[in-house]
């Protein structure tokens, strides 16, 4: 794992329940034998994803998007961001 590159955390409905979640979102280095990535939650899946191609997939919150983008531009990025 490398660098934290920031935390999001927000508040919001699933199921009519409330849940409130924060994310730590790291920078990796991935060595080509770990690619194989397996959730140990049976509603998470694993993709990966060109970093040309982010803006067209469904990733939520959405924010998480222009984290990535602008990271990956080597823009700064706010140390935290809230929903709340």
């Amino acid at each position: 794992m490398g660098d934290l590159i920031t935390i999001y955390e927000q508040s919001f409905n699933a199921d009519d329940a409330p849940y409130h979640e924060i994310n730590y979102i790291f920078s990796t280095k991935l060595h080509h034998d770990d690619l194989d990535v397996v959730s140990n939650e049976k509603h998470l899946a694993y993709e990966w994803i060109d970093l040309n191609d982010i803006s067209n997939i469904n990733l939520v919150p959405n924010i998480f998007k222009k984290i990535i983008n602008d990271y990956s531009a080597g823009k700064t990025i706010n140390n935290f961001y809230s929903d709340m």
